[in-house]
């Protein structure tokens, strides 16, 4: 399942710069979770290259997504500049543009948003 891959990689590069911008503001404990993010998706995406063995599901894809969705809230964006505040925006730009182009396709098509369907990003980059 090619979501999978995607879901992971978007995931780990909002992990990183979540886990960047922890270290940098201080914030130990944010750190420890958002590496432990990294290290358990890379893991996941060494057994999901095919022939995969393991799949994400929903539990996973929302537990992922959860635990990226509170992050932001974690940390101090606006000590720095004040501008900060856009940055977790910034770093969840690309989830955030899938979730919001994916809902407004399924509506226009007068198809329900939580049932699936190949408009996704990537599908449209396979083809």
């Amino acid at each position: 399942d090619v979501m999978d891959g995607y879901a992971t990689i978007n995931a780990l590069g909002a992990a990183l710069l979540f886990a960047i911008a922890a270290a940098f503001s201080g914030c130990t404990e944010v750190l420890v979770l958002m590496l432990a993010l990294c290290g358990a998706l890379c893991a996941f995406f060494r057994f999901n290259a095919p022939p995969a063995r393991m799949y994400l599901g929903d539990a996973g894809s929302l537990s992922i997504g959860g635990i990226l969705a509170v992050t932001p809230f974690m940390l101090a964006w606006g000590t720095r500049h004040p501008l900060g505040i856009f940055a977790p925006a910034m770093i969840l730009c690309i989830p955030l543009c899938e979730v919001t182009s994916l809902i407004a396709i399924r509506t226009i098509k007068g198809i329900p948003f939580y049932q699936g369907s190949r408009h996704h990003a990537v599908h449209f980059l396979q083809d």
